[in-house]
This record gives structure tokens, C-alpha cells and sequence, in this order.
């Protein structure tokens, strides 16, 4: 028996042994004539192709068992049978148009709630779709990495809109909430922060990235930043000076991000 994807997960031969269904991964349920199989003979040209045109289209349940039962081909036990691999087939299709539709929410990157949220208002989704999308959503593992990446690509501007700012910090706390022990995250948290002029919040979070990533000259640069804003004038002098040594190593002196904090961070310090 050959499929397109997936392999057979249910097969079913009909009572007098001369017919076998069989559905696949790939959303199709094909009846195979199964005498030839007895008799030792290769089955070449066997499959009745039971239901082939439904892998090609979304069926409901209902539209599914009115296949199996206007099928003249196949006889009335056989049909019976066929019926059994409905359910498994229906659910196999209504989870494969669920899955890439959660999948890509949570690619843009969105939060669960927010997944959740659109889901439930998507108004072009079919009931049973619907359901399978918010089972799926709510099993799903979310990845902190799409969502501090977002999130710093908005941090490190230096005059990107409130809004922004705003969104970035809820994707920073989430990326933070699922992985706590990463200092980077942290930067990003406390450099949000920063942005959106939580300045107390901000030193607490970046103290805590340098604890847990020690030197990184965006840790620095916003540490930097955020004392001057709090009016620590000495720790932010020591900690501006620990910048400008730290981006001038190898590692970081060509590094167009960590040279744009430094601007940013001479720029106010000279004032």
C-alpha cells in the first residue's frame, strides 16, 4: 500500500475477508481489495481509492460519512465498516487545518492570550476548527527566543513610539517569565524599561542581568543610563567607564549595536 505522508493509523477488513480500509496520515480513506493479499498475489492496482478526494478538501464529519454511504462501489458490510475510520479521519483533518493556524499566531510573535483572543473572534473558522485551534493553543509550549527577539529589536531604538514600547515590554516580561535564568532577556526586560521610563524597575532588572551575564555592553549601556536618570551620579560614571572599555575589545568594537548604546549613553552623559 503506498500513501502520500503520514502511514496507515487504522485499518479495518470487512466481514468475509475480501475487503480492507485503511486510513492514513495524509487524510485519506482508501478500501483495498484484499483477495489477492490472501492468495499470495502482489496487489497492484487494488485500492478502490475509498474517499481519495477528501484529503484534497475539508469535510465535515457529516460530509464524510455521506461519502462512505453513497459510494456504490462497495457492499453494505463493507460500507459499515468504512464508517469506523470516519472519526479518526475527521479528526486528522480538523487538526491539520488547526495546527499551522496556531502555529503561525504564535510565529508573529503573539502571547498565548492574545492567540487565544483572536481565535475565539476569528469569525471565518468553522466550529469544530475553532475548538481544536484553542486546545491546541492552550497545550502549547511558547518560545521565549521569537519573543525577546521581538522585543529587542524595538528596545534598541532610541526613539521608537510609545505603543511600541509598550508591546515590547509585555513580549520582554513573557520571554523572561519562561526563562528567568537568561541575562540577556534580562537586558531586554530592563532596557524596556527604561524606555517606557520605569526607572526604579529598570535597576533592578539590569542589576540582575549583570549578575547573571556579567559585562554585556547593552547591560551596561542601560545600567548606565538608568542611574544617570535616578540621579546616581557615581555609579553611573563607574558604570559608563566600564562601557567604554568593554567596546573597545575585539569582541565588541565593530559591533554596530553595542557602538549605538555607547553613542546613546555619551550623548546624555555629556549634557
Amino acid at each position: 500500500m503506498k500513501y502520500r505522508s503520514g502511514g496507515v493509523y487504522s485499518v479495518v477488513f470487512s466481514p468475509d475477508g475480501m475487503r480492507l480500509a485503511a486510513a492514513s496520515g495524509d487524510g485519506s480513506i482508501r478500501v483495498w481489495d484484499a483477495r489477492p493479499l490472501t492468495a499470495g498475489v502482489k496487489a497492484e492496482g487494488a485500492a478502490l481509492d475509498l474517499l481519495d478526494a477528501l484529503s484534497a478538501q475539508p469535510l465535515s464529519r457529516a460530509e464524510a460519512i455521506a461519502c462512505i454511504e453513497r459510494d456504490q462501489r462497495l457492499s453494505a458490510a463493507v460500507r459499515a465498516k468504512a464508517l469506523t475510520l470516519v472519526e479518526p479521519y475527521w479528526k486528522g483533518i480538523v487538526h491539520r487545518q488547526a495546527f499551522p493556524l496556531v502555529e503561525g499566531l504564535f510565529a508573529k510573535p503573539l502571547l498565548k492570550a492574545d492567540v487565544l483572543a483572536q481565535l475565539r473572534a476569528n469569525r471565518g473558522l468553522r466550529e469544530e476548527v475553532r475548538q481544536e485551534a484553542l486546545a491546541v493553543a492552550e497545550r502549547w509550549q511558547e518560545d521565549p527566543r521569537p519573543l525577546h527577539a521581538a522585543s529587542w529589536a524595538v528596545v534598541r531604538q532610541a526613539s521608537a513610539a510609545a505603543d511600541q514600547y509598550r508591546q515590547a515590554l509585555q513580549w520582554a516580561d513573557a520571554a523572561c517569565q519562561l526563562e528567568p535564568a537568561n541575562g540577556r532577556f534580562a537586558t531586554t526586560r530592563g532596557g524596556v524599561q527604561y524606555r517606557v521610563g520605569q526607572y526604579p524597575e529598570a535597576l533592578q532588572t539590569l542589576l540582575r542581568a549583570e549578575q547573571l551575564q556579567p559585562g554585556l555592553p547593552a547591560t551596561l549601556a542601560f545600567l548606565a543610563l538608568t542611574q544617570y536618570r535616578l540621579g546616581q551620579s557615581q555609579q553611573a560614571q563607574a558604570t559608563f567607564t566600564r562601557l567604554q572599555k568593554t567596546t573597545q575589545e575585539s569582541q565588541w568594537a565593530q559591533d554596530a549595536e553595542a557602538q549605538a548604546l555607547l553613542c546613546e549613553a555619551q550623548a546624555l552623559f555629556k549634557r
